[in-house]
């Protein structure tokens, strides 16, 4: 596990990224109660809430649902009304991250990108997923998720750094992909993704879900009336909402969720970050339960 050290900055370790990521989420619900915004736990998040009622123990990224609507309404809000000190939305629409979703960024923290260049999250994140209508027929939805998956690798291989990873076959696989990826660039490739999701209106749609961001396919189809109807968590003692279809949520993405996975599969989103000090010094007063795990630190 990483340690803080005292001195000019101080290296996270997984309970203080934890703890971040839990102040962006603090943050972002206060600014969506505060212009009438909804947004939902989703994914590893709302299984964390679920099984955990907080952080999945290895997890360190928190991830969240918003309607096209109101994600569209939050880029535009944004504009004029910024998040707040410290905080730093961005995605495709505000020029800030080429990705066809958005991140909510906490400034004060640096994080280093083993294999992605800094344009892909240069801070501690949470991510803004956008819901999108989806077709009803199986197999159009099939076709787009095809589409979306090569949309999503070019992407990606764009913002790669060259003969970087942590498996020989991705090395190779994106050393061939890469000539392609970088004629477009990520910016063309993001817009392109987020084009496809708004391919078919969330208002008219019967069935919706995260077509531009998600990892699953098929079991992240929801009913809308379902997915409207929300049903209220717990995450790290604070309530929040998530969709009423939140089971079948979980068993379309995870099959038996309450089972947590073989230790290989216990991957981690976030690592190498720092802070200056006297911002871990205002991180430890809000969250003085971090310092049992860095004795080092003197109050």
């Amino acid at each position: 596990m990483e340690r803080a050290h005292a001195g000019e900055t101080v290296t996270l370790n997984l309970a203080d990224v934890q703890a971040v990521g839990l102040e962006i989420l603090l943050k972002f619900d206060a600014y969506c109660r505060a212009h009438g915004l909804r947004f939902y736990l989703c994914g590893g998040t709302l299984l964390g809430a679920v099984r955990h009622q907080g952080f999945i123990p290895w997890d360190d990224d928190v991830d969240v649902f918003m309607a096209r609507p109101d994600f569209d309404r939050l880029i535009a809000l944004d504009r004029d009304d910024p998040i707040g000190d410290g905080f730093e939305l961005a995605c495709v629409a505000n020029g800030k991250l080429p990705r066809a979703f958005a991140k909510l960024y906490f400034t004060p923290t640096r994080v280093v990108r083993p294999y992605l260049k800094p344009l892909g999250g240069p801070h501690v994140w949470i991510d803004i997923l956008p819901v999108d209508g989806l077709p009803e027929d199986t197999r159009v939805y099939r076709r787009l998720l095809r589409l979306r998956n090569f949309l999503e690798k070019q992407n990606l291989v764009a913002m790669w750094k060259v003969g970087k990873g942590h498996r020989k076959k991705m090395i190779l696989e994106n050393a061939v992909r890469y000539p392609l990826a970088r004629l477009f660039g990520p910016w063309r490739w993001a817009r392109w993704m987020d084009a496809l999701g708004r391919r078919r209106p969330y208002e008219t749609s019967g069935t919706v879900g995260t077509l531009v961001s998600g990892r699953y396919g098929l079991g992240e189809a929801m009913p809308k009336a379902r997915y409207e109807t929300p049903a209220t968590v717990t995450f790290a003692g604070y309530p929040f909402e998530t969709m009423s279809c939140y089971r079948e949520y979980l068993s379309g993405i995870y099959g038996d969720y309450m089972t947590p996975p073989p230790q290989n599969c216990r991957g981690r989103h976030i690592s190498g970050v720092t802070m200056a000090r006297a911002d871990y010094d205002d991180l430890l007063r809000r969250h003085p339960e971090l310092r049992a795990g860095h004795p080092e630190l003197t109050p």
